[in-house]
């Protein structure tokens, strides 16, 4: 029978979050991540192949469970359909509580991928970004285009899905507190609100 895999790639990736999360990026080291998951470094390097690929795998990680969250909240076409904003609403809260649950991988998130060195992923580690984000955006276009055709100008629709989730976890992850629990219904109801507010009656 095979031996368990003591230290799997989930718990190195778990370990490296969770030093970017205390003290920023240049403390996610192949070294220190071991250290952190109390594996030998031949763990780390028989994983990665280098600090890049670490780097690729923590953004992938918290980009999926974020897109995961929030596709999860709102749903299939017809969901979105049969009622746009509430759906914007729910993608938004979403996100929030998101940020509420899991922090250390929110704070990987909002420093944007440029901070992870992308430059030196492997490449295949690159085409599955790209991927990930490209069936991301096909999922939140059927959003964007159910608000449009209600008659809610772009503007407004870029304003309420893009910048005001954004803005209201931003502040936290930022000084590196919680969010507050309260927060994801605020951004809900202030996405919702702007969405009706500039829906045509």
């Amino acid at each position: 029978m095979a031996r368990p895999t003591k230290h799997d790639p989930q718990q190195l990736v778990d370990a490296a979050i969770a030093l970017y999360a205390e003290k920023g990026a240049s403390a996610v080291t192949m070294t220190a991540v071991a250290a952190r998951a109390g594996a030998p470094n031949g763990s780390m390097y028989h994983r990665f192949p280098g600090r890049g690929s670490l780097l690729a795998a923590m953004w992938l990680r918290a980009v999926r469970s974020m897109h995961e969250t929030v596709h999860d909240a709102v749903g299939d076409v017809a969901g979105i359909s049969d009622d746009p904003v509430a759906a914007a609403g729910e993608a938004a809260a979403a996100l929030g509580c998101w940020c509420v649950e899991r922090p250390a991988m929110a704070s990987v998130l909002f420093a944007g991928r440029a901070a992870y060195d992308p430059e030196t992923w492997p490449a295949a580690d690159r085409e599955l970004a790209l991927a990930e984000q490209r069936e991301f955006d096909a999922h939140a276009s059927d959003l964007v285009r159910a608000l449009l055709a209600t008659g809610i100008p772009r503007a407004v629709v870029d304003l309420a899905l893009l910048d005001l989730p954004y803005a209201g976890v931003r502040r936290y992850l930022a000084e590196r507190v919680p969010v507050p629990d309260a927060v994801p219904e605020i951004i809900r109801g202030s996405v919702v609100a702007i969405l009706r507010d500039h829906q045509p009656r």
